[in-house]
């Protein structure tokens, strides 16, 4: 059985469609429940940026995420620095000051392991591993 489309439904190279992939171990964890609102949001976007090659060029600009849901800079400060605080992201190139301007944070999402990503160049290394396994008995060993 074959795959309906809708308008503007990008197809991934197996020819089904995309999707914005949270693990049902991350969905489970106390911490994950937990979450406020606008930190939920701000997940979300995330996870849908990530493609599987990008983990690590993930981003959070307020100009682009004003329309969905984050009306203020502090809103999405304020979600990012609970993201990080409780461990669902990590900083993977901080800001920068180029002649062309201020270049964004790079995020990954610890869930997943961080992409090598071709001419990109982070402060932490990439790595297939995930940096939080949500199991809490790994974690701990891990830290």
């Amino acid at each position: 059985m074959g795959y309906l489309y809708g308008a503007g439904m990008a197809r991934n190279k197996n020819n089904g469609p995309q999707i914005a992939a949270i693990p049902k171990r991350v969905i489970e964890h106390p911490d994950f429940l937990s979450l406020s609102y606008r930190a939920l949001r701000l997940l979300l976007q995330f996870a849908y940026q990530y493609n599987k090659r990008n983990n690590g060029k993930l981003c959070a600009i307020h100009d682009q995420l004003k329309d969905k849901g984050f009306a203020s800079k502090q809103t999405l400060s304020e979600a990012l620095k609970e993201l990080h605080a409780k461990r669902f992201i990590e900083l993977t190139k901080g800001t920068t000051t180029s002649k062309n301007g201020r270049s964004p944070n790079y995020y990954a999402l610890t869930f997943w392991g961080i992409d090598d990503i071709a001419g990109f160049k982070m402060d932490v290394k990439p790595s297939p591993k995930p940096t939080r396994t949500f199991n809490d008995a790994i974690d701990k060993r891990n830290t």
